[in-house]
Formats: structure tokens, C-alpha cells, sequence
């Protein structure tokens, strides 16, 4: 890359590529890439189509348009820690030298399907980001032509990590402004289209026999995956699938100036968003559209939208009102169950619906509204509660909903509801493993600690000893690079040696007191060390104390 800028090498790599007639088989290992020489926007259409200040901070992009390089980079990049790239009105890198201490975890999702039309270049520059498509492409949308974008999405690779600051980054990474927060996998194909002309998703990948329309030269599609072998996919699947694992959307986090703590957070980070002039609808931004997505904390507005339909404002209405409502123990606050009852009365439909669309947060607000619907409702678990509310928690939690993990740690990892006559639900400690870990590995650093606590707290949760302390320290370090400091402690300590591990605990137990129950199970574990004896790992207790130490944690300064 020396004597090139990486941008310039990246355009030289890809023509390259396809006229010597590679494909992503050889470099990416992709199934069924075909992308042309790409040309920035800007230099086929001299608009402006990227805002700095926006692309400077959190966002949500498509990646169809990265270059094979990058998208092989970034794959490889993520199989080693959590991936940090450049990424500014210039176009992406990957920076394949540096990283952040964290991993991804990769769940399956049901297959989503959907066609996004874009008219011109603003409406591209609005979904994709800074873009650099082929020159095909850009030369026909000169000429009035729109782009559709189809894509079937099957699973995410979700990190727990939060929040970076450049005292976090290691290995080679000036330029470095953003980090991967999570990529969504699947297949798309992308191909323009005569302006007004509608096709559904069949028509853009080519499925079936069905004709792409007048737009199906191969010059200007750009494919990766093949949409047919998506059907393979499973749901909640820890695999994935061969042909259909192409990167189509990333979450990236800007790097910080400063860090804080992270605390008991009631609902994973929504960075939904569109420029000014564009309206989300539907998972894309469009211009001339009313949005179906309201402002995060806005109570009323999301209500509205909900009630309209909207499934993501569903959610962000459920996160703003428990977030309001809530203690960080993840119970009602008194003061609050007059409103609570208020806004969820008759409004349990809209969220059920909502969370049948995989947004996490209503699924929990449609538990909390179905147990408002009791008479004097109290807003605590009980035996009537089995069959609407448990389930509704489950399902929030798998989307990485905090408190409605802590909700079913309490249903089959206490107990709550096994004396509960014919409502019982028993005790079932790999049930609380399978939805709370679904939780955690789709990013909620929350719901890792409070299970590395369970299962630390109860000694026969897994029955092979070195099997429970693998899986402890596991999710305990998730919780860590999470940005909860005591998970850090608690990672840190479990790796020392047991004398160690216990004078550590030891000196844990005073700033547990007060923080309520998922801090709690952490308290006078210090004589349990020696269950965990056969994790220990200096090397990675020292790893969880600095990064503690970087949270601001005394007690992990003290250690590392």
C-alpha cells in the first residue's frame, strides 16, 4: 500500500480483479461476487452526497458497495477481536493491523427479505454512506436511472463492546474512527432500474428464471451470496451458512473521546437514523417520506408511531418508558406505576406485534403490559403471568433486551415461578443458559454479567467442573470489554490463581453492596475460587484489569 493512497489502491485492486478474471474466490472466499471498477460518487457526479459530521459519528450502513479488499479484510479482521476501520466522506478502510480486546458471537436470525429503490445519488449516499459504486453503475444513474438494492438478511455478528477509546486500540491504527459494533450476513444483488420501475426481490437477484428487467447487464450488478442458499439458514443458529454469509450492513461506533462505565442498560444501542431530508421507513432512508421511526426517549412521539404501526418505534417506546420507570435493579419504581399502568393500558396488540418483528424492547413492554392488565397490578412475576409474560420475556431477551433477561434469569435460573400450582414453570438451568447466552451473544453486555454470576453463584448449574468455569470466565469477559467494570474485576479474578482469586473477590464485596441483584450474586463468593481453579490465566486476568483500569475501576488498577 506504500506510494498509494488506500482508496486509489483499492479501485486498482478490484479492476484489477475483474479483468484478469478473479473472483472473490480467490481473494474473499465469497460466493457469486461480481462487482465492476468502482468510481467515488463525487467524481462521477459531482454532488455532494456525504456530510462529515454525520459520518463522523455512530451509523448504520449498507456495505454492498464495499470494495472485495475491505469486505475480505473486514471478515478476517473480525475473527481476530473486534474490527476498527477509517471511515470518513473518503470512503472505508479496514485497518487490518489494528484491534480492540473483545470477540463477535454469530446468531441466526429468521430470514429477512426486502428491496430498497433508490432514485439518484443523494438517496444511494443516504443508505450506503460515503459510496463508491462502479462506474457502470454511477454512469447509468447519470442518465436518470434509479438502483434497487434487494437482500435477504439470516444472521448478526454482534460485539458487547460499547464504547472505544484510542487508549483501547492495539497494533497499527492511525486513522482509525470507527470500530464494528455488529454486522448483519446474509446475500443482495444491486442493479439499477428505469426510474419508476417497481421489482420485487425475486426480479433483482435473478431468482428463479425471473427476468432482472431491462437493467440486467451484467456490468452494472453487483452480487455477493447466493440469496437460495439463505434458506438453509436457522434461527438463533450459532453456524453460518455457507454462500450466505456476505457482509450487507454494518453497525459502526465512533471512537471516543473519553469513556464512562457502562451501567445496567434496559435496551441494547438503536442507532437508527437518517440525514436531514430523508425519513427512515421500513430499514431504509428515503427523501419526500413521512419517517415511521421517532426520536430516542420520545415517550408520546414513539407511542404514536407505534400505534400507527411502526415496529421500531414500538420498541423505542417500550425502552423509553421502562428507562423511565425502572430502577437499575430492573424493578418498578413506585413513584411509577401509575404511568406505567397508564401507558400500557389496551396497548399490548401493537407491542406483540412489534416484537414478532424481532424488536427486542416491545417484546418486553408487551410482558410488562400484559402483567398491567391484572387488577392493582404490582409489576411482580407470578404463576398468571406463565403464559403471555414469561414467553414475551424469553423472546426480548434473545433480541438482547437487559431487563428482560434479568426476567428470565429470575423464571429458570431462581425459580420463581416452580411453586406456582398449575402456572409452575420448574427450574431449568440450561434453559436460562440457552435465552440468557442468546442475549449475551447478540451484544448485551448486561445480560453476560448477570449470568457469569448465576452460574458462579450456583456451584451444580453445570455439572463438569472445568466445563462451569470456562463458561463463567466466558461470559464474564464478554461483560468486561462490555464496559462493566466489575465485570472486569470479576473476569480478572476468576483467571488468578485461587489465593489471588479470593483476596481479590475479598476486596470486591464493599462496592457491591447497594447496586442491587445482578451485582449482588457477586457478593462473599470469595471462599468459591477454587471451583474455577482450573481457569486460571494470568495473562488474561492482567488483560481484564487494564481494561477495568481504562474503565476507571480502582479496584482493577490495583490488580492489573
Amino acid at each position: 500500500m506504500m506510494g498509494h493512497s488506500p482508496f486509489s489502491s483499492r479501485i486498482l485492486l478490484s479492476s484489477l480483479l475483474i479483468v484478469t478474471g478473479l473472483g472473490a474466490a480467490a481473494c474473499a472466499s465469497k460466493a457469486g461476487v461480481m462487482r465492476p471498477k468502482e468510481q467515488s460518487a463525487g467524481e462521477a457526479t459531482g454532488e455532494k452526497v456525504c456530510d462529515p459530521k454525520r459520518v463522523a459519528g455512530d451509523t448504520e450502513p449498507f456495505s454492498v458497495d464495499w470494495s472485495d479488499a475491505n469486505r475480505a479484510s473486514l471478515e478476517s479482521a473480525m475473527s481476530r477481536g473486534v474490527a476498527v476501520v477509517k471511515y470518513s466522506c473518503e470512503g472505508v478502510e479496514v485497518l487490518k493491523g489494528c484491534s480492540i480486546t473483545g470477540d463477535y458471537a454469530y446468531r441466526g436470525i429468521s430470514k429477512k427479505t426486502k428491496v430498497v429503490q433508490m432514485k439518484d445519488m443523494s438517496e444511494v449516499s443516504a443508505n450506503l454512506g460515503p459510496v463508491s459504486l462502479p462506474v457502470a453503475v454511477q454512469g447509468e444513474m447519470k442518465q436518470g436511472r434509479g438502483l434497487d438494492l434487494a437482500y435477504a438478511l439470516v444472521g448478526n455478528e454482534s460485539t458487547t463492546v460499547q464504547t472505544v477509546t484510542r487508549d483501547m486500540l492495539k497494533g497499527r491504527c492511525d486513522g482509525a474512527t470507527h470500530f464494528v459494533y455488529e454486522a448483519a450476513l446474509g446475500a443482495f444483488a444491486m442493479d439499477t432500474n428505469a426510474s419508476g420501475e417497481a421489482r420485487g426481490a425475486a426480479q433483482v437477484f435473478g431468482q428463479g428464471g425471473v427476468s432482472t428487467g431491462a437493467s440486467s447487464a451484467k456490468s452494472t450488478r453487483v452480487t455477493d451470496g447466493d440469496v437460495s442458499a439463505c434458506d438453509k439458514a436457522k434461527d438463533e443458529g450459532r453456524e453460518k451458512v455457507n454462500g450466505c454469509k456476505a457482509v450487507v450492513r454494518v453497525t459502526l461506533f465512533a471512537i471516543a473521546p473519553s469513556v464512562k462505565a457502562t451501567g445496567p442498560a434496559i435496551a441494547a444501542p438503536d442507532v437508527r437514523s437518517c440525514p436531514d431530508g430523508f425519513a427512515y421507513v421500513d430499514g431504509s432512508c428515503k427523501r419526500d417520506a413521512k419517517s415511521t421511526l421517532c426520536k430516542v426517549g420520545d415517550v408520546d412521539g414513539c407511542k404514536a408511531l407505534c400505534t400507527a404501526g411502526s415496529a421500531e418505534s414500538c420498541s423505542r417506546f417500550s425502552a423509553a418508558l421502562l428507562e423511565r420507570s425502572l430502577t437499575s435493579g430492573f424493578t418498578v419504581k413506585p413513584a411509577a406505576r401509575g404511568d406505567l399502568t397508564k401507558q400500557l393500558a389496551g396497548f399490548m396488540d401493537p407491542l406483540k406485534k412489534a416484537c414478532e418483528e424481532g424488536e427486542g424492547a416491545a417484546c418486553t413492554g408487551a410482558a410488562f403490559a400484559s402483567m398491567a392488565a391484572r387488577p392493582n397490578a404490582d409489576f411482580i412475576l407470578e404463576g398468571s403471568d406463565a403464559k403471555v409474560a414469561v414467553p414475551l420475556f424469553e423472546k426480548g431477551c434473545k433480541q438482547g433486551d437487559s431487563t428482560a433477561c434479568y426476567m428470565s434469569i429470575l423464571v429458570y435460573g431462581d425459580g420463581m415461578l416452580k411453586k406456582e400450582g398449575e402456572n409452575s414453570i420448574p427450574r431449568d438451568v440450561q434453559k436460562m443458559i440457552d435465552i440468557v447466552g442468546l442475549g449475551c451473544d447478540r451484544g448485551n453486555a448486561v445480560a453476560c454479567f448477570m449470568l457469569a454470576g448465576q452460574l458462579f453463584y450456583d456451584d451444580k448449574s453445570i455439572p463438569d467442573a472445568a466445563a462451569r468455569a470456562r463458561t463463567v470466565v466466558s461470559f464474564a469477559r464478554r461483560s468486561c470489554t462490555g464496559g462493566i467494570p466489575e465485570g472486569c474485576a470479576a473476569a480478572g479474578a476468576l483467571q488468578q490463581p485461587t489465593a489471588q482469586c479470593s483476596e481479590t473477590l475479598k476486596a470486591f464485596n464493599p462496592e457491591l453492596s447497594g447496586k442491587g441483584e445482578i451485582f449482588s450474586l457477586w457478593k462473599g463468593m470469595e471462599d468459591h475460587c477454587q471451583d474455577v481453579a482450573s481457569a486460571t490465566n494470568p495473562e488474561g486476568a492482567k488483560e481484564m484489569f487494564e481494561v477495568g483500569c481504562k474503565l476507571g475501576h480502582k479496584l482493577s488498577c490495583s490488580r492489573k
